[in-house]
């Protein structure tokens, strides 16, 4: 495996460990238990931070693992070592559920595990990216394997020029990127230069379940992330929309989408919380039509197999 790391930490050495064998340093950490946008850290059963999470992280999970799966399996032929896979928010790697202390595998691990040839895996937090590459290289047969890995450390916006740079060539290459933040941390802006003249399919949280609660807030993260001219507010009020409900609000992103050649979309991924109401949707959108039907592929149950996540 080959890794890049586009962090401060050099000669094996990473700040937020005590040792070059990725022993983990407590006093090093920060934060720890504590909120960084959103992100609530925790300690996992391995000594490094996981993120603190509720049971329905579980279903997301779930359905990348099914996705990334199918993606890879129907294109690795066609696409041999050119494959690649984007998370510019990804997390330490290991989750742990609120109410039952149950330690989960969350994306980049999932990832990892399925035959993508390259990674390139951010996040706003060092220490996530610094455990992550610890876990990362603790995979069986990862350290022997002909992948890439790359990491970056910083807000999404800001390391986009550095991974641009790291990607393989756009006309020779299919990825599949999947843009997890805890609300909308990166813009619309950041999608066009991301996926500019790219074979690239893409995941999105679109959390619907924020959106509504925080709806009379200036936000202009979210005006950016939805693509609009003027305050979010404004802009649907003159459409007499008022309060939109979240169809209104995902035909407006996806038509945005298509703009930007994105003619394929599902979002019948809607996870939900304890008392079935749809926290946020899942967002797949393609260039092309089979990446849709790849999509389609993917079972229809949760991780529970309780009840179903599509609509």
């Amino acid at each position: 495996m080959k890794q890049s790391w586009m962090t401060a930490c050099f000669g094996g050495k990473c700040p937020a460990f005590g040792n070059d064998t990725g022993l983990f340093d407590k006093r090093n950490l920060n934060p720890m238990n504590t909120r960084n946008r959103g992100q609530y850290l925790t300690e996992a059963s391995d000594g490094l931070p996981a993120l603190s999470v509720a049971e329905h992280a579980k279903d997301k999970e779930y359905a990348l693992k099914e996705i990334t799966g199918i993606f890879t399996r129907a294109m690795g032929k066609k696409w041999p070592g050119r494959l690649y896979y984007v998370d510019p928010f990804s997390g330490p790697g290991r989750c742990v559920i609120k109410d039952s202390g149950e330690e989960t595998v969350g994306s980049p691990l999932i990832a990892v595990r399925v035959p993508f040839n390259h990674y390139y895996f951010g996040d706003l937090n060092q220490s996530s990216i610094d455990s992550l590459r610890v876990r990362t290289n603790q995979i069986e047969d990862m350290a022997s394997s002909e992948k890439t890995v790359c990491y970056f450390s910083g807000e999404a916006t800001e390391t986009l020029d550095e991974v641009l740079k790291e990607l393989p060539p756009a006309g020779k290459s299919l990825g599949l990127a999947v843009l997890d933040p805890w609300a909308w941390d990166f813009s619309f802006d950041y999608l066009k230069r991301l996926t500019r003249n790219r074979r690239l399919d893409i995941l999105i949280n679109f959390n619907i379940g924020d959106m509504k609660r925080r709806w009379w807030e200036p936000s202009p993260r979210l005006d950016a992330f939805l693509n609009i001219p003027t305050d979010h507010r404004e802009f649907f009020e003159m459409k007499g929309r008022g309060v939109p409900d979240a169809r209104t609000l995902l035909d407006h992103y996806e038509r945005e989408l298509g703009k930007i050649g994105y003619d394929y979309t599902a979002d019948d991924m809607p996870v939900r919380n304890s008392n079935n109401t749809p926290l946020y949707h899942i967002i797949y959108a393609s260039r092309n039509k089979l990446g849709i039907k790849l999509r389609n592929a993917v079972s229809k149950k949760t991780a529970s197999g309780q009840f179903k996540m599509f609509e």
